[in-house]
């Protein structure tokens, strides 16, 4: 292999791992969002209630529950997003296919004028 090819290979891989920090990164900036939307909502409703105990008050059984019952729909939605980015990440066996002729074209039914 001469050496202007080695080069070239090189700078080929180097675009391409530039390519991959820059989609990771972009990604990244997406699943750090989404994840800190109901960490917000947490952070919160639960600062809100020690601001509440903190005063000496007693947390009316219908605050607490609206409370709880918020933070447990946020942690779900968190669990949620994880669960999808693991099943995104992993190989999967089941991807479903389905034959198509590929001599009919997709709008058969549509007629020109």
């Amino acid at each position: 292999m001469g050496e202007r090819t080695k080069k070239l290979k090189a700078k080929d891989g180097q675009l391409i791992q530039s390519s991959k920090l820059a989609s990771l990164s972009e990604m990244a900036t997406g699943i750090a969002h989404e994840i800190n939307q109901p960490l917000n909502v947490i952070k919160m409703k639960t600062t809100g209630m020690l601001h509440f105990l903190k005063k000496g008050k007693i947390l009316p059984d219908g605050m607490l529950k609206e409370e709880l019952t918020t933070t447990n729909s946020q942690i779900e939605r968190m669990r949620k997003i994880i669960d999808h980015l693991r099943s995104f990440s992993r190989k999967s066996s089941e991807i479903v296919t389905e034959e198509v002729d590929s001599n009919i074209p997709l709008n058969a039914g549509y007629e020109r004028n």
